[in-house]
């Protein structure tokens, strides 16, 4: 490619012609003939080139890139004969200085044969039809699947691995100890000898020895596992580097398929970072790419037009902004984005009223409607791009991440997207608050500022509430409104956090921020994959197990108070009331889930803690439906079912019990105990939910009338 784009020494053809021989070499004694044979007629070529470099010509790179192509895909299996042979007859007839069709065109055109004097009997077919369509790469491997890993590694992870199995003895030498402190006790506070009687001085020197001596295990447990897991961790890291130079085909071929000269570059490419990661900013940067080379670079006329060098650059580069996160920016020096263009084309699909005027329309305002699924400027839909998806995907992929993503541009001069993610997929700095008597976490990454109620200069916009930050408004919400829960609104809330993600600001007031803390992200599966304002669970030390927020998501529903009523715009009504349903969940994040998607479709939702605190609202007040785990404290969701259906006093209420416990036999027990219906949380489906809830209510009103 360095020689494609002009950048040519004179060394380059000879290590060329040197890479081909040790091939050429290397599949003979493999025998495989076929690449053999091709790297034969190669060598030629850049022996050629070693005396000549005007014998280069686009056309042949297109052959070499193709072959290239096609030997990496064909490892495993023999290369067709015609396969070999086409390639074969194009390098000779480029080294005997004809000049091969470029994948620009569409005509056929023949070439030499094998053998001098028959070149015209040979048919090389439509090329463009054996060629991979521009942008559509063969991506089955994007990022290795395999690492390689120093011997050395493998053997701390094996010497860990030794002193973590000795810790478990150790510990299981503690445990005998304290049973047997622990009979001694019973005993001596019975008054009981248990054969040698211990005096209360003696037992509390033993209980301190015994503590002291766990407390260095502990501490060296500690340092163990928190090496093994650093260690386990950086082998899955992998340069970006190992992701970029593979897009560099696909670059050139949608490039050229566009008729566009331009030079892509790579930095940052030994900056490391986890190989789930680079997996995930595939499509994302892939789709990045797409935009820049359909809608931002110009072809050579237009940029010579405009001042610019023919050739455009387009440049992806990898920063470490600190010890958690790496900045990828996609940067182009194209047309820029025209803003106007932009409003007349967001007016076209929202209508003017969904749109600023022109005078308040900036940049800010033209990123929005750039990230918004269907949105788009393109006149024509083309086999890259046109139908206003690719950026809503790539955005919504990064920020899946717990990352996020921005846009920067000049009109006429180019436009940059700046991706900011974490290292590691496993692990993130998570800001921990409470609100409303329930734990969250706040991905620190999109954390701007935390501020009290009196570094905040409060002012109403519009009928909407607004803090200053670095001289600018920035809506402000309630958390607790956003997440749904049933908050006072006379009670003070007196921490203010500022977030980011992009360009896109707001402030969200909380009633307390607990501090930061290094998180272990998990998925919660099904449960919450449809779900407005979470994205993951970490556990806590204490065991418990907290919700991580989806921050892109809070921050589009600040801006406009009418975002989690506009979830809900079409309730479901009976006369003039809407149902009401009471869920019952001793997890305070499932407990939050079911009441979202619940109200969402225009429930009106109450929640209950437990199965007693379930029966005595029952009692208190007429519900239409009940949602309920099964796996409680105090009273489980069996005997909640049981008390429900033997009290004469209740209602015929439809019960739906939601659970972890899987089992046939679970089924039947929550069947027979009187429930509606049985919904397993690991095939958990929101429309499913939706569906059971519908049709109970309706089976309620029909025996009703």
């Amino acid at each position: 490619m360095d020689l494609e784009s002009g950048r040519y020494s004179e060394n380059d053809a000879e290590r060329l012609m040197r890479e081909a021989h040790s091939l050429k070499g290397a599949s003979r004694s493999v025998g495989r003939t076929d690449i053999e044979r091709i790297c034969q007629n190669m060598e030629d070529i850049f022996s050629l080139w070693g005396k000549t470099p005007a014998k280069m010509s686009p056309g042949l790179f297109d052959t070499l890139h193709e072959i290239l192509k096609t030997m990496t895909d064909g490892l495993d299996d023999r290369l067709g004969q015609d396969t070999v042979e086409r390639f074969c007859v194009e390098l000779q007839s480029a080294a005997r200085g004809r000049a091969l069709p470029s994948a620009e065109k569409q005509t056929v055109e023949k070439a030499a044969n094998t053998t001098p004097g028959a070149a015209d009997d040979v048919d090389h077919g439509n090329r463009e039809t054996e060629k991979t369509e521009p942008g559509k790469q063969n991506r089955d491997q994007p990022v290795a699947k395999s690492a390689r890993v120093p011997v050395q590694v493998v053997d701390t992870i094996l010497s860990q691995a030794e002193e973590l199995f000795t810790f478990r003895n150790r510990f299981r030498r503690f445990l005998e100890n304290v049973r047997r402190m622990e009979r001694e006790t019973s005993g001596f506070l019975a008054g009981i000898s248990t054969g040698e009687v211990m005096s209360p001085e003696r037992l509390r020197y033993e209980l301190m020895d015994l503590a002291r001596e766990m407390s260095d295990e502990c501490a060296g447990f500690d340092r163990v596992v928190e090496n093994h897991l650093m260690l386990t961790r950086d082998i899955m890291l992998q340069p970006f580097g190992t992701m970029m130079e593979q897009m560099r085909p696909m670059v050139r071929d949608m490039a050229r398929s566009g008729g566009l000269k331009v030079e892509f570059s790579i930095s940052g490419d030994e900056i490391e970072m986890d190989r789930r990661v680079l997996e995930s900013l595939w499509d994302p940067v892939v789709h990045l790419i797409r935009n820049s080379l359909d809608h931002g670079i110009e072809p050579s006329g237009e940029r010579e037009k405009a001042g610019k060098p023919p050739e455009a650059t387009l440049s992806a580069s990898a920063v470490r902004i600190d010890a958690e996160t790496i900045e990828i920016r996609i940067e182009d020096d194209g047309r820029g984005v025209d803003i106007e263009q932009v409003r007349r084309a967001a007016i076209k699909r929202w209508g003017v009223n969904a749109v600023p005027s022109g005078d308040d329309f900036d940049t800010v305002h033209a990123a929005r409607f750039l990230f918004r699924s269907g949105f788009t400027t393109s006149g024509e839909v083309t086999e890259i791009s046109g139908r206003g998806l690719g950026l809503a995907i790539a955005r919504d992929a990064v920020e899946g991440l717990g990352g996020s993503m921005s846009l920067n541009f000049n009109p006429g001069k180019g436009v940059c997207f700046v991706i900011r993610v974490p290292v590691r997929r496993s692990t993130l700095s998570g800001l921990v608050i409470g609100e409303s008597g329930a734990l969250f976490v706040i991905p620190v990454v999109h954390v701007l500022r935390v501020l009290s109620r009196n570094e905040c200069g409060f002012q109403r916009v519009g009928g909407e509430q607004t803090v200053v930050f670095e001289n600018r408004r920035v809506p402000l919400r309630d958390l607790g409104s956003i997440l749904g829960f049933e908050t006072e609104a006379e009670r003070d809330r007196n921490l203010v956090i500022v977030l980011g993600t992009g360009a896109e600001q707001a402030a969200v007031a909380v009633e307390e921020v607990i501090g930061e803390e290094t998180c272990v992200l998990k998925s919660l599966g099904g449960l919450l994959s449809e779900t407005p304002f979470v994205f993951g669970a970490t556990v806590r030390e204490d065991g418990k197990t907290v919700p991580v927020l989806s921050t892109p998501d809070i921050v589009r529903a600040a801006p406009d108070s009418g975002v989690r009523a506009a979830r809900r715009k079409t309730p479901v009504a009976r006369g003039p009331e809407k149902f009401r349903v009471l869920v019952v969940e001793d997890s305070i994040t499932a407990r939050m889930v079911l009441k979202n998607i619940l109200e969402a479709s225009g429930y009106d939702v109450e929640t209950a803690v437990d199965g007693l605190d379930a029966f005595a609202r029952l009692r208190e007040s007429r519900y239409d439906l009940l949602v309920s785990d099964v796996d409680m404290p105090r009273l489980n969701g069996f005997g909640l079912v049981r008390k429900i259906r033997a009290d004469k006093r209740m209602p015929d209420i439809p019960v739906i019990l939601v659970t972890a416990l899987e089992t046939a036999e679970d089924r039947e027990r929550g069947l027979d105990a009187g429930a509606d219906a049985y919904i397993v949380k690991s095939g958990f489906e929101q429309t499913g939910l939706l569906e059971t809830v519908s049709r109970l209510l309706r089976s309620g009103e029909e025996v009703e009338d």
